[in-house]
């Protein structure tokens, strides 16, 4: 197997092509798996967060010390179902909009 350098291909790349990557493009790949990784471990602790607030600032929650806390209220009291958008019916839009067409025109045309 021929070693080679990422040069301007992908770790991925280079390793279906058969080329075995050097040490240093296999460090710099792990490097920046790392960062992103983290990246992604910051960014996850921040929704956390937001959804602890967000259901603490719920009516009749109490204020939750934890996470798993705050989804098991969500999920025992049916919070989601209550607040959620729910698609309409289509007899009910049909209705409306042949009401709307048959309704005589209110401004000038």
């Amino acid at each position: 197997m021929e070693r080679s350098r990422a040069s301007g291909t992908g770790l991925a790349a280079l390793l279906k092509s058969g080329h075995v990557p050097m040490v240093e493009t296999l460090s710099n790949s792990v490097t920046k798996l790392d960062a992103q990784i983290e990246q992604n471990a910051k960014e996850i602790d921040l929704v956390i967060h937001e959804i602890l607030k967000m259901v603490n600032e719920l009516p009749n929650s109490k204020e939750h010390d934890s996470t798993e806390e705050a989804v098991e209220f969500l999920n025992s009291s049916n919070m989601l179902d209550k607040i959620s958008c729910f698609d309409p019916d289509t007899t009910d839009v049909q209705h409306i909009l042949k009401h709307v067409v048959s309704a005589p025109p209110t401004l000038p045309v």
